[in-house]
């Protein structure tokens, strides 16, 4: 703990080479974040770039409120949240398409058929964009908590909301899910639970 706090500090005095330790730590996960919410591997590069500017410029300011790490995911979650909101604004967003185009694949008897099988990467696809259209608030707490592995406590400071706060977008969330993806999921269940 000691060395992270000393490389810390020599980063917060600008040494370059403390600070490139700090990126090389966290770069893949802030990327793997940035392309999960932003789905293009180009955006997600050319955000994580930005979010380490953003932490560079911005290390001085950083109190030991949190760790680190989730001091990082904050700056990155925040960017990532602008810059969605930004693109949203830029463009039409389609609503529903993505469960109408295939209306066709719905509560299949022949479930083990391989045939069926084939279906299931449309389905992934179809969810992934559902998940796209939820709103930020939701979109969020779902990449954090079920793609990147973060408990509610951590998403929470990372937030700054409460664990019960995250708990309750998290289930908004996947009853929004439920009810866009239902014709297409068998039984309407998203996951299995938390």
């Amino acid at each position: 703990m000691e060395l992270v706090e000393r490389e810390l500090e020599r980063a917060k005095n600008g040494d370059p080479e403390a600070f490139s330790d700090i990126v090389r730590s966290h770069q893949h996960r802030v990327y793997n974040l940035a392309l999960k919410m932003l789905r293009d591997p180009d955006e997600a590069k050319d955000a994580t770039q930005d979010i380490f500017i953003k932490i560079h410029s911005s290390l001085k300011n950083f109190r030991h409120s949190s760790r680190l790490p989730t001091w990082v995911y904050r700056v990155a979650t925040n960017h990532l949240l602008d810059q969605l909101r930004r693109a949203k604004r830029e463009r039409t967003r389609r609503i529903n398409q993505p469960w109408k185009e295939v209306a066709h694949i719905r509560n299949d008897p022949r479930a083990e058929d391989p045939a069926v099988v084939v279906n299931q990467e449309e389905v992934r696809q179809i969810v992934r964009e559902a998940v796209d259209e939820l709103p930020d608030l939701y979109r969020t707490v779902i990449v954090l908590h079920y793609q990147q592995g973060l408990s509610y406590q951590e998403i929470a400071e990372i937030l700054g909301v409460s664990a019960r706060t995250v708990g309750t977008r998290i289930h908004r969330a996947k009853a929004r899910l439920r009810s866009w993806l239902d014709p297409i999921w068998r039984g309407g269940k998203i996951d299995g639970g938390k």
